[in-house]
C-alpha cells in the first residue's frame, strides 16, 4: 500500500459513498485509476466493502 492508496482509504473512511472521480481528483489520478486501485486492495483483502444497516429504522428484529 503506497501513499496514494492511503489517501484513497483515508477519503473513503470519511465518506464511503464518494465517487471514484472525486477520489481521483483528491489523489491526483483519474476515476478509472482509483477504481483499479480499490479493486486491487479488495482483491488483496487489504480493504473490505460492506454496508451498515440501521436496524431501528428498518424495524428488523434481532432474533
Amino acid at each position: 500500500m503506497d501513499q496514494i492508496d492511503r489517501k484513497i482509504v483515508s477519503s473513503l473512511l470519511v465518506d464511503g459513498r464518494t465517487t471514484f472521480e472525486k477520489l481521483g481528483k483528491e489523489a491526483g489520478l483519474t476515476g478509472v485509476g482509483v477504481k483499479k486501485r480499490v479493486k486491487k486492495m479488495v482483491e488483496q483483502e487489504l480493504m473490505k466493502v460492506s454496508a451498515l444497516l440501521n436496524v431501528e429504522k428498518l424495524a428488523l428484529s434481532s432474533a
